[in-house]
C-alpha cells in the first residue's frame, strides 16, 4: 500500500508503481521492503522509515527500487506524463537500465522465450493445464471467492483490453469440475513426469528481469563474484 493511500490523500495510478517497487524488492531479497508484526507499526514504517537496500543488489536494482519506492509522488518513477522535454510515465520505467535487456515489442507479442519452461502434465479439457505441481499446496487448496454479479452490458467496453475477466473464472471452474471426474478414471502418471519442484538457473544477470524464479533471494542484477 502506497503512503498516500495510508494517509488518506488523493492518489492516482502512481500507487501501482509503488506496488511494483515493493514486488521487485521482495523478488530480489525474499522479504518486503517494510516489515513489522503490528499492522499499525507497519503502516507507520511505510510512511516514514528510510528504505534499506542490501549491498549485494546491483546498482541498477538499487536505482529502480529507490525511484519506485519514492514517497514523493511527483518524483516517483512512472508518475506523470511525458512531455517533449522529459520522458515520464510508463515510458520512463521501460527505459530504466533495470529493464535494458527486455524487448518490449516482442514481449507484447509473446515472442520471448522464457528462461524457465516448466514440465507440465496436460489434459484434454480444452482450457489448458490443471497441473499445479509448481505451486505450493497452501495456495492451490484455497477456496476462490467468485463474484457472481453480472456486469451491465454498457460496462463491457471498460474491460475490452483485459485478457482475463470474472466470466473466465466461472468457465474454468466448470471445466475443472468436469475434468476432475475424468482424471479419477485415468491411470497414474509416470514417475518421470511427477515432479513437484523445478530447478531454475539464470544464464545472465539480467534474465531474472523477465521471469519469476523459484529462489526469490537471487538478484537479477548481481554482478558475478570472482
Amino acid at each position: 500500500m502506497a503512503p498516500e493511500m495510508i494517509r488518506n490523500k488523493p492518489y492516482s495510478h502512481a500507487v501501482d508503481w509503488w506496488a511494483l517497487g515493493a514486488l521487485i524488492y521482495e523478488m530480489v531479497t525474499g522479504y518486503p521492503p517494510f516489515r513489522h508484526n503490528n499492522r499499525k507499526k507497519l503502516l507507520e514504517k511505510i510512511c516514514t522509515e528510510k528504505l534499506s537496500l542490501p549491498k549485494f543488489l546491483h546498482a541498477d536494482t538499487h536505482s529502480i527500487l529507490k525511484q519506485l519506492l519514492e514517497r514523493n509522488v511527483d518524483k516517483r518513477l512512472g508518475a506523470g506524463k511525458s512531455t517533449m522535454f522529459k520522458v515520464k510515465g510508463v515510458a520512463a520505467i521501460k527505459q530504466h537500465p533495470f529493464f535494458s535487456r527486455i524487448d518490449w515489442g516482442l514481449l507484447a507479442q509473446r515472442k520471448i522465450t522464457p528462461p524457465v519452461t516448466p514440465l507440465l502434465v496436460t489434459n484434454t479439457g480444452g482450457l489448458g493445464t490443471l497441473d499445479t505441481s509448481c505451486f505450493a499446496e497452501s495456495f492451490t487448496k484455497m477456496q476462490v471467492a467468485v463474484d457472481e454479479t453480472q456486469v451491465p452490458d454498457d460496462h463491457g467496453s471498460l474491460f475490452h483490453r483485459f485478457s482475463f475477466t470474472a466470466a473466465d473464472v466461472r468457465l474454468r471452474r466448470a471445466s475443472i469440475s468436469t475434468n476432475s471426474r475424468i482424471n479419477e478414471e485415468e491411470q497414474p502418471i509416470d514417475d518421470e513426469h511427477d515432479e513437484g519442484h523445478l530447478v531454475s538457473t539464470i544464464s545472465t544477470p539480467d534474465d531474472a528481469a523477465t521471469s519469476v524464479v523459484e529462489s526469490s533471494t537471487i538478484d537479477p542484477h548481481v554482478a558475478p563474484q570472482c
